[in-house]
């Protein structure tokens, strides 16, 4: 839990914050799933609404982990999409797949910019969302648009990060392709979330990898810090 300040009050014996901050959980959304929507789910929900998708699009998303899992499964809420998964790891393209990914490209080996122009009979994605965060994976993401395509980048790279184009002319310039930037979410965006959720076009029910006690949160701390087991989510829970 934090403010648009940037405060962190996740450790907080008490959390002071406005009350338009705060939203009524549906009976029919368990608690361990309702800790998703805040985040990541509402970051990357954000980033899909940047993408501006539109009916019939192709989406790649490039990081199967908390962020990109959950772009993917706010792409799929509008008709007709179809969400390619981009990763390395095995077991998390095989968790995008069993949520919907019309396809999953393991980037260790094949080419996922050739792979996605492969799987849209060679003109590209419409939309690439980015939540890696590596200069590699930023380049792909961008490479593997059609015309007038639409990148959003959601990943924070510490690294810096330079535009690399085998001819700029070609990949960029003629394209006319949009970048975009997205971190956080909006507070008017968290109701209609919160629906998709309580009617199930958003299923959270695989994003929970592990369940602990309170008693355990420095063991829970450690499994995501040191990404064991690749969880997407470790969630809490009090007596």
């Amino acid at each position: 839990m934090g403010t648009d300040t940037g405060t962190q009050g996740a450790f907080a014996e008490y959390y002071k914050l406005p009350a338009e901050n705060i939203y009524l959980l549906p009976e029919e959304i368990p608690f361990d799933q309702a800790t998703v929507i805040t985040s990541p789910l509402a970051s990357a929900y954000h980033g899909v609404r940047v993408a501006d998708i539109q009916k019939g699009d192709t989406v790649v998303v490039y990081g199967a982990g908390a962020i990109g899992y959950h772009a993917m499964l706010g792409a799929m809420t509008y008709d007709h999409v179809r969400a390619f998964m981009v990763d390395t790891v095995d077991e998390k393209l095989k968790l995008a797949q069993k949520a919907g990914a019309a396809a999953v490209i393991n980037a260790e080996h094949e080419d996922p910019v050739d792979a996605v122009r492969r799987l849209t009979d060679g003109r590209g994605a419409a939309v690439a969302i980015e939540a890696v965060g590596s200069p590699k994976t930023v380049n792909q993401a961008i490479l593997s648009l059609r015309k007038a395509g639409r990148a959003v980048l959601m990943g924070a790279p510490w690294e810096k990060i330079v535009f690399e184009f085998g001819d700029y002319r070609r990949d960029f310039l003629f394209k006319e392709l949009k970048i975009s930037s997205s971190i956080t979410n909006r507070k008017d965006e968290m109701e209609p979330l919160i629906e998709l959720v309580k009617t199930k076009r958003i299923d959270l029910s695989h994003s929970i990898s592990l369940t602990l006690p309170f008693e355990k949160i420095n063991d829970g701390i450690k499994i995501v810090r040191n990404n064991v087991g690749n969880p997407i989510r470790v969630v809490m829970e009090f007596d």
